[in-house]
């Protein structure tokens, strides 16, 4: 999203009349530090030679831009990292902090402010800053720092892809967009023409899905929040037409025929056990279960987080979840070479309760129809499949046709690699893929699109080949 004069001024400060607007790429260099204080009291001083863990943070605000990493037991640390974050935002500084690790969260040291003016010209700003310990204004340590705000009308056509970002932006792409689970040949889309003039037809995502899944020879990647196999993929006269698009059976019927199956579902603790059903009704103990003594490989994992004495990790592999919703399989080229080429979806792909619907939303006329068996009510108290209202689910979704596909995929294996460490050899050979195919794009989808694959993850979930 972009910001313009016509956007809400809200400011990242309190001082609104000094504020100006940092819009386009901030690039940050976050060298070293000296002689910081060491905030470690006797109280939590467990062991002997125990100082500061810093790493350092910036924020405009409330809004926190970046962390470093932290450097254990260390007052002189030497981070040498760099950060390319996209700004919009007004302010009238940028609030540098160095804090002190604990076991969960951390302690600020020190802090020191560089005014948003310096930084407008897009001239690099750098030099050591002294670090105010206190609100006495007292200065301990010194940071060595380097930044550089490149605004939006400075970069050009360079600041629509992100420079420097884990994934590239790549070229030959095609980008099929869905709304909804299923999407029909409603009577909104009458007269609506594609870029070349044709009749616009409406995209859907499920039964897409059922046929990518369905036409896999060598391997198919899943990752959810839910993946549940009593699920259907098609439904009405779709499903009356098609062998069974039922999830579970589907895939391990894929299996049987040879293909590598691997499925990565997050791991509700709740219902650890099996004594509960699980606070968020994610059925991953049911997946798992279900796929057991197959050749469906399901990896029922936790979002884990790394930290001292495991307390930090207890905390978020409890209260947080993973979130990714990627489905990747293998395709036939679109040449004479015998190689496949890559597919990927990606967006709110919860294959799982309720999730099926359509722009109609209907709430009664397909509790006995679409919805049977799928009945799916968390907001509306007293209701039930006999009686309605089904809760109505909006999602958006895109399938990944080309060189970016292959982004897709290695988010999968970073995962899978870190997370399921155990069964690495379970991954498929991309030997006989072509990782750079191009998008099947013609002049009826636009051209080929460019696009560039973007994640939220950390080093805990997923192996950073850097």
């Amino acid at each position: 999203m972009g910001c313009s004069s016509s956007c809400s001024r809200k400011t990242e400060d309190t001082d609104a009349w000094d504020a100006l607007l940092l819009h386009g790429l901030l690039r940050v260099h976050v060298i070293e530090a000296k002689d910081l204080p060491d905030t470690d009291n006797a109280f939590f001083n467990i062991s002997r030679g125990d100082l500061t863990d810093p790493y350092v943070e910036l924020k405009i605000g409330d809004t926190s831009l970046l962390k470093t990493s932290v450097k254990k037991n260390c007052l002189n640390p030497v981070w040498d990292e760099q950060f390319t974050v996209p700004v919009c935002h007004y302010c009238s500084v940028l609030d540098v902090k160095v804090k002190d690790r604990e076991h969960i969260g951390g302690e600020t040291v020190g802090r020191f402010q560089i005014p948003t003016e310096q930084l407008l010209s897009g001239q690099p700003v750098s030099g050591w800053y002294d670090l105010v310990v206190n609100n006495d204004g007292e200065v301990q340590g010194r940071v060595h720092i380097w930044l550089q705000h490149l605004s939006t009308k400075q970069m050009g056509d360079k600041g629509k892809v992100l420079e420097d970002a884990y994934f590239e932006a790549s070229g030959d792409n095609l980008l099929t967009l869905y709304q909804d689970a299923d999407t029909p040949q409603l009577s909104v889309f009458d007269g609506i023409q594609n870029t070349d003039g044709s009749q616009y037809r409406s995209t859907r995502c499920w039964m897409d899905l059922f046929q990518a899944i369905s036409e896999a020879e060598q391997f198919i990647y899943i990752t959810g929040w839910s993946v549940f196999t009593g699920i259907s993929l098609l439904r009405g006269e779709a499903r009356a037409t098609a062998e069974e698009s039922n999830i579970g059976e589907l895939l391990k019927k894929k299996s049987s025929q040879g293909v590598k199956v691997l499925i990565m579902t997050w791991n509700d603790k709740s219902n650890d056990g099996g004594l509960l059903d699980g606070m968020m009704g994610t059925h991953d103990e049911d997946t798992k279960e279900f796929f057991a003594g197959t050749g469906v490989i399901c990896a029922n994992v936790p979002r884990d987080k790394r930290s001292w004495l495991g307390l930090g990790g207890t905390f978020v592999s409890t209260c947080y979840t993973h979130h990714q919703k990627t489905i990747l399989t293998d395709a036939a080229a679109r040449d004479d070479s015998g190689r496949r080429r890559l597919v990927a979806f990606v967006g709110g792909l919860d294959i799982t309760d309720g999730r099926y619907d359509t722009p109609e939303f209907p709430l009664f006329s397909t509790l006995n129809t679409l919805h049977a068996g799928d009945f799916y009510q968390n907001c509306t108290p007293g209701a039930s499949k006999a009686t309605g209202p089904r809760q109505p689910w909006h999602d958006i979704h895109a399938k990944i046709e080309g060189p970016a596909a292959k982004d897709i995929c290695q988010n999968f294996m970073d995962r899978w690699v870190n997370q399921n460490s155990t069964q690495v050899d379970c991954l498929a050979s991309l030997d006989n893929i072509d990782l750079d195919a191009t998008g099947p794009h013609d002049e009826s989808t636009g051209g080929p699109w460019v696009l560039q694959v973007f994640r939220s993850i950390t080093s805990d979930s997923a192996h950073f080949d850097l």
